[in-house]
């Protein structure tokens, strides 16, 4: 194998890096002057004034807090009058409090198991109780609440966020204890979006109220719903910090080893049982790190929020097709059995799954009942009748090569997807791509002990040298040795030409029932759809004559995932998808 040279990993694309920077909250002090001075106009003298101490000043101390809550319960009245009476100027005082006070305390709050206590220079006692409005079995799941604006964003698109009552916050934690959580994000952990309030209680006592934006999207002031305020993109910002997509895919596709163990399924948040997943696969020389933007902006949408969770596919996309969707398949299976082995709720009775590129064709495997249909496109010895080669092999192979549909799939979107191939994949840049490719060593090795083992029994056009596959005369030993150049045993690229046998049988197995496809494919000129490509994909690939809905987008194969219409196309999808189950 050629070893890629690493200037080629190490000299990417700047902007692609996904990352994020917390850094001290900040109020802006030029907003907040006006807001106070609009305040010292309708409320008392005292309470303006200490309002202005509270929201300007920026102590670290325990006192700063208990000062805060006061300044909070002086405003609270004036918030809780009759709706014509409420003032933005009020509102958005009250918020810089509730953002300061978590800036300060949100590691306690997010370990609290009982009321913290906060004393002011006065004396005055505080007893500040914790409510929980999300899953019960996030309470204690995270380290801390971070205030959102404090998480310094870059590499998304735009920021994807709700304007509201209370301070947007992210829930995270670095490190999960080892053995209780196998899904979560391996750098960074698990993060996600909540609101928070302190709302005094009729008691004289304070509550500090945390709602998951899936279980609740507002609150009530004296018979007015507010809207609370989200920020959904700085918990995938925080997750994916220093992360660059461009480096991973390439690691993925030339050094597949060093990314083999990092493959498997993560999910973008804690496991949620009410909540359908949404499985995104990406495609070749590409990763995970590809559908922030679609995953901020969708959770937006208070349908989509509260409906779905999303779960990312991360696989080293050099390995062959089959060998990537035999992975997949059992990965689901993993985390049913992790979180739901009566197979009982919602998050894992149903799934949608969306795939791009590459990950398109992993996608829609999982929703065919092959049969025998993959195994006789590469053998000429039915399964059943092999009889000479190991259980192990026999088993190895029918994983790969023969499944059922994923019970839980309901839906399926495939964006500028080859489900017929890529002509691209046997042109000569391809072939030379496809000689920098570093298999794992363990895996070759696997390779021939396989191909060992089933040489006799394969079909001889599937090897990429026509004199010695088509050659009467040619030896066992001789085929054997031509192992390297069998697609079934090769790599991903060498597994997307239109010749390769998996698009046949693929095409020639029966759906799921009840099972719905979507396609979206990119056209990158005005001209005839029927002689379109992407750059990459040709329409003539990408169609599927029995797909639900198909959309054609302005677009270059590199950049569809990320368009507006694209993900405006996933939220029709998913919506449809609540509206119609």
């Amino acid at each position: 194998m050629v070893a890629v040279p690493k200037r080629i990993l190490l000299c990417v694309v700047a902007f692609s890096l996904a990352a994020c920077t917390t850094v001290r909250t900040r109020i802006d002090t030029g907003a907040a002057s006006r807001d106070l001075a609009h305040a010292s106009r309708i409320l008392p003298p005292s309470t303006a004034q200490l309002l202005r101490t509270a929201v300007l000043d920026t102590p670290d101390s325990a006192e700063a807090s208990a000062n805060l809550l006061v300044a909070i319960e002086r405003l609270w009245p004036h918030l809780n009058k009759d709706t014509s009476k409420h003032s933005p100027e009020l509102l958005r005082l009250y918020d810089s409090l509730v953002e300061k006070f978590f800036s300060l305390n949100g590691e306690a709050i997010a370990q609290a198991r009982k009321p913290l206590e906060f004393k002011t220079s006065t004396r005055r006692h505080y007893r500040v109780s914790v409510e929980f409005r999300g899953v019960p079995e996030h309470r204690h799941f995270f380290k801390e609440f971070i205030p959102a604006s404090s998480v310094r964003v870059r590499g998304f698109s735009k920021r994807s966020t709700i304007d509201g009552l209370g301070t947007a916050l992210v829930a995270s934690r670095d490190t999960p204890p080892q053995n209780s959580e196998h899904f979560s994000p391996p750098r960074y952990g698990s993060a996600k979006a909540f609101n928070g309030l302190i709302v005094p209680s009729k008691n004289g006592q304070l509550r500090v109220v945390i709602s998951d934006p899936a279980r609740a999207t507002t609150f009530r002031i004296n018979r007015t719903d507010f809207r609370l305020a989200v920020d959904f993109t700085a918990p995938l910002a925080i997750a994916m910090a220093g992360s660059n997509d461009i480096r991973i895919g390439l690691e993925g596709l030339f050094r597949p080893e060093e990314s083999h163990d990092l493959a498997g399924i993560y999910l973008a948040e804690p496991f949620d049982p009410d909540r359908i997943p949404v499985l995104l696969i990406h495609g070749l020389g590409s990763s995970p790190i590809i559908w922030r933007n679609a995953n901020a902006q969708l959770l937006a949408h208070p349908t989509i929020c509260k409906n779905y969770q999303f779960w990312y596919v991360f696989y080293p996309s050099a390995m062959p097709i089959p060998q990537s969707a035999a992975n997949v398949r059992n990965w689901i299976k993993d985390v049913h059995h992790r979180y739901d082995l009566s197979n009982k709720t919602r998050a894992t009775q149903r799934m949608v799954v969306v795939g791009y590129s590459m990950g398109g064709v992993i996608a829609r495997s999982l929703s065919k009942d092959v049969g025998d249909n993959v195994w006789n496109a590469f053998f000429r010895v039915p399964f059943d009748e092999m009889t000479d080669v190991s259980e192990t092999t026999r088993n190895t192979m029918a994983a790969m090569l023969i499944w059922e549909p994923v019970p839980s799939l309901e839906r399926g979107i495939y964006i500028a997807t080859p489900h017929r191939g890529a002509v691209l994949a046997d042109s000569s840049p391809a072939r030379l791509i496809m000689r920098l490719i570093e298999i794992p060593f363990q895996v070759v090795q696997q390779q021939f002990d396989l191909f060992n083992e089933l040489a006799s029994s394969l079909r001889a056009d599937l090897f990429d040298t026509p004199s010695q596959s088509s050659s009467q005369n040619s030896s066992q030993n001789s085929r054997r040795s031509e192992a390297r150049n069998l697609r079934l045993f090769n790599n991903s690229i060498s597994s997307l030409s239109p010749s390769f046998p998996l698009f046949g049988a693929l095409n020639e197995s029966p759906t799921k029932p009840d099972f719905a496809e979507h396609s979206i494919i990119g056209n990158r000129n005005d001209g005839n759809i029927f002689r379109s490509s992407d750059g990459v994909v040709a329409y003539w690939s990408s169609h599927l004559p029995e797909a639900e809905s198909e959309l054609i987008v302005h677009a270059t194969h590199t950049n569809i995932f990320r368009l507006p219409p694209t993900i405006a196309e996933l939220e029709r999808i998913l919506l449809l998808n609540v509206k119609n189950r």
